[in-house]
């Protein structure tokens, strides 16, 4: 599916950013590597999804070191983006992630829930419905997603919207006015 996915925005010229746990780049290194060779920003999710918020500073590093090591494994030097599982951080997580190089810590204002329906319509809509100039919508790597994905990005550009990756919605909104 994540392939697909791939496809779907190399056909429809658009842009995102994957935040696959570190298992899943070791898992599928072809499609974390056509991720990057196609051009769309990638960001640490941890090591293997877990809460951070609970684990004590060591743990939180290993999980983030291992997410930083298999994304190295396939040349990515280094990751500046966290999206800590479940939206979940806490000023310990931070010290962490600021220590190991992370200099953007990444929410989201769109949740379909994609992760919890089969219904690719019912993902699409909780979408459209919602999203504006800067949304930052979170869709995980799933069936319904890959269903949902052309009819959002055409949803989205038919709001006059473009889709494009955090790396680059980050420097536009950095640019002076």
């Amino acid at each position: 599916t994540w392939l697909e996915i791939l496809g779907i925005l190399e056909t429809q010229h658009a842009h995102a950013t994957f935040f696959p746990s570190g298992m899943r780049v070791e898992q599928f290194p072809h499609a974390a590597q056509r991720t990057v060779s196609q051009g769309h920003s990638v960001g640490s999710h941890g090591w293997d999804h877990s809460r951070l918020t609970p684990l004590a500073p060591e743990a939180v590093e290993a999980q983030l070191v291992g997410d930083l090591k298999a994304w190295r494994g396939l040349g990515v030097r280094s990751l500046s983006l966290l999206r800590p599982p479940y939206g979940d951080y806490d000023e310990k997580v931070l010290k962490v992630a600021e220590s190991l190089g992370f200099s953007d810590l990444v929410l989201w204002d769109v949740d379909p829930r994609d992760w919890a329906t089969r219904d690719a319509r019912l993902v699409r809509e909780r979408v459209l419905s919602v999203v504006k100039p800067g949304s930052i919508v979170e869709l995980h790597v799933t069936r319904s997603t890959a269903q949902a994905l052309p009819k959002i990005l055409a949803g989205t550009r038919g709001k006059r919207l473009e889709p494009v990756s955090l790396t680059a919605l980050l420097v536009e909104s950095e640019r002076p006015a």
